[in-house]
Parts: structure tokens; C-alpha cells; sequence
């Protein structure tokens, strides 16, 4: 709610009114208010739920700068005694207040969008795995009747990497910037049990994008290509984002071989 200072019709200050509530705004504000209220008291919350208060949230601000800026910067001539003077220094401090609030606002939100682009490092990977297959197999002179010439890029896609950025777009994109007689496979099976791909079944992939390469080297001979960074955190100790080894894409062994490079 907020509390400002009324305003005589005529434009002139007066403190002998009080403290007003601007009532105009509050069939606006209060069900925002009263959304964002009982939404708290549910056990599952995430930010994006509460996108469609803050257009509502950001007019009550801005309401409220604009007064305080009335206030502030009101010509001397139309205040009326010492005390309006004295009040305009109020404003002006909460305006100011209001001005570092926004700051401090965007610097949070400039540090958090920093981070947060450092969170798909499955994404990155499959960005990674098919600018590697574009370095290192650029389109050749393949017509569709000896396209079986170039072999299929089978893609095994782990947990971790499918809840960090990998998406049908960005599949896609993987599959239109390489040759266009390649062909782009991709599997997420394993999750569970009974679509377990077993010790032998990882011999139909020519990559993987995992989190955990050792268990890989175990059963197969794969190796890494790309080490992706992830899990960012911001380091205040170090005044940097600090991120580790999170998503490894590999390939298969001998798989250079069977494309002739």
C-alpha cells in the first residue's frame, strides 16, 4: 500500500491534509497482493508462477516514484510553509531510495542472467558435439543415392544433459548445420529399468553426452572430445562465477576411421 502525501487541486502542497492512501490503485494491487499471499503457502513454488503479478507490482512502483517525484521537484513557490520544504526533503530521500532500489534491482538481475546462462551445459554440449562434427566432417560431394556413405551420428542423451538444456530446437539445430545427407539420431533411453541400454547396447552409439565419462569408459571404449562447464555458482570470495566439469561428450572409438578422416 502506498502511503503519499495529498495534493491540492491546484498543485500547491499541503501537509495539512496528512498522510493519504491512494485508494485508486488498490482494486489493482490488493488481488495481486492476495494471489502472491495464498500462492506462498503452497509447497511447490517456482518463479515463473508469479510472472503475471509483476506488471500489476511495477505499475504500483511506478505510481508511487512518479508522486514522490512531485513532491520532490515541486517548484519552490508552490510550498507553502517550512514544513512542505521540509517534507520535499523526504520525498526527495524515498525517491532517491526508489532510484537505488531499481539499481541494485537491475545489477541482481544483470549477476543472476550471468549465472544462469552458465546452467544448460547440456545444451552447450549438443551446441559443442555438432560444431565438432562440422570442423572435422564438412559436407562433402554426397548425393542422396550414395548417402550411406557417411555414417549415421547416433546420440545417447543422459539424465543430466536432458535436464540441462537439451531440446528438440536445439537437436534441430544440431542436425541442419552439418551435412545435409547426415543423418542425426538421438536416445534417451535408460531411465529407466526396463529400457535399460545394457553393457552391449552403447556399441550402437558414435557419441554420448553424460555426466559421469568414467562409468562410459568402463564398459566401452569411448573417449572424451569436449568438456563442458556447469553447475555455476557466484564466488564472492573470488569475485567470479565459478562452474565445474558437468556434461562430457564422447565418442566412440574408431569412429573417425569409419568416416575417412
Amino acid at each position: 500500500v502506498e502511503v503519499l502525501v495529498g495534493l491540492e487541486r491546484t498543485g500547491r502542497l499541503s501537509i495539512s491534509k496528512g498522510f493519504l492512501v491512494d485508494t485508486h490503485w488498490l482494486q489493482f494491487l490488493l488481488p495481486i497482493i492476495g494471489f502472491v499471499f495464498l500462492y506462498s503457502f503452497l509447497g511447490h513454488k517456482e518463479m515463473r508462477f508469479i510472472f503475471p503479478a509483476l506488471p500489476i507490482l511495477n505499475l504500483g512502483a511506478a505510481v508511487a516514484m512518479s508522486k514522490l517525484a512531485r513532491l520532490a521537484f515541486s517548484p519552490q513557490e508552490k510550498k507553502d510553509d517550512d514544513a512542505a520544504k521540509s517534507f520535499s526533503w523526504v520525498a526527495l530521500f524515498g525517491f532517491v531510495c526508489g532510484l537505488g532500489c531499481m539499481l541494485l534491482s537491475l545489477c541482481g538481475s544483470l549477476t543472476f542472467v550471468a549465472v544462469s546462462k552458465m546452467n544448460y551445459p547440456g545444451g552447450d554440449a549438443l551446441a559443442e558435439l555438432a560444431s565438432y562434427v562440422q570442423q572435422n566432417y564438412p559436407p562433402k560431394d554426397i548425393s542422396p543415392t550414395n548417402a550411406e556413405e557417411i555414417p549415421v551420428v547416433h546420440v545417447h542423451i543422459d539424465v543430466a544433459s536432458a535436464m540441462s538444456g537439451v531440446s528438440l530446437f536445439g537437436q534441430r539445430a544440431a542436425q541442419v548445420s552439418t551435412d545435409p545427407y547426415m543423418e542425426w539420431k538421438f536416445s534417451k533411453d535408460g531411465y529407466e529399468e526396463d529400457r535399460s541400454v545394457g553393457q552391449e547396447g552403447f556399441d550402437q552409439f558414435t557419441h554420448l553426452l553424460t555426466e559421469d565419462p568414467n562409468s562410459v569408459k568402463s564398459l566401452v571404449g569411448f573417449h572424451v572430445i569436449r568438456t563442458v562447464q556447469g553447475n555455476p555458482r557466484l564466488s564472492l570470495a573470488e569475485r567470479r562465477i565459478v562452474t565445474n566439469d558437468s556434461i562430457f561428450v564422447m565418442e566412440r572409438n574408431g569412429w573417425r576411421d569409419e568416416m575417412g578422416n
